[in-house]
């Protein structure tokens, strides 16, 4: 259904803004919807549906809109979350120095930090830290082995220590709620 909308939308906008406003919003769209797991593609997805919402007004803005917000609704599952921390890390390794790695790198720390959010947003918290537990647990012997550099490396185990330690503040504020 979701999907119907969204390809209805591209007609109405592409229409509306042109050829242009339509590519770029069937482009975000099929990418998320051949990977809904993907965090990248469905937050691409959002923020041209919010983009075109302001651009288009009206109905079809009022459509966008709606979408984004049915795109949005839809939570980052824990096997996405891991897959795109680990396929980060490989990123930040393909790179020479310089800042298109520096920017992998720091993409990498966010996707490490979002663990503890993924238990905070789970209808099973206690499940999901023990999920995130393991993952950033595996995440640090990786780390270890990579081929990163010493700060780099510095950074990511703090990171994982930082992750690991919001996953026991969330529980702990979830039993004491």
């Amino acid at each position: 259904m979701l999907q119907r909308s969204l390809f209805r939308l591209a007609l109405v906008i592409g229409r509306r803004l042109g050829p242009a406003a339509a590519a770029a919003l069937l482009g975000a769209a099929r990418a998320w919807l051949a990977d809904p797991a993907n965090e990248h593609h469905r937050q691409r997805l959002v923020a041209t549906l919010r983009d075109l919402s302001i651009r288009a007004g009206g109905r079809a803005g009022r459509m966008a809109q709606a979408a984004a917000g049915q795109v949005e609704s839809r939570r980052r599952s824990l096997v996405a979350w891991e897959r795109e921390m680990m396929a980060l890390r490989h990123e930040v390794t393909e790179h020479p120095t310089g800042p298109v790695r520096a920017a992998a790198l720091d993409a990498y720390l966010e996707q490490i930090a979002a663990g503890p959010r993924l238990v905070a947003e789970s209808p099973r918290p206690a499940d999901a830290r023990r999920a995130v537990l393991r993952a950033l647990d595996e995440e640090a012997r990786s780390v270890a082995a990579d081929p990163l550099g010493p700060d780099e490396r510095r950074r990511a185990l703090e990171a994982a220590e930082a992750a690991r330690a919001g996953c026991y503040r969330v529980a702990r504020d979830a039993d004491g709620a």
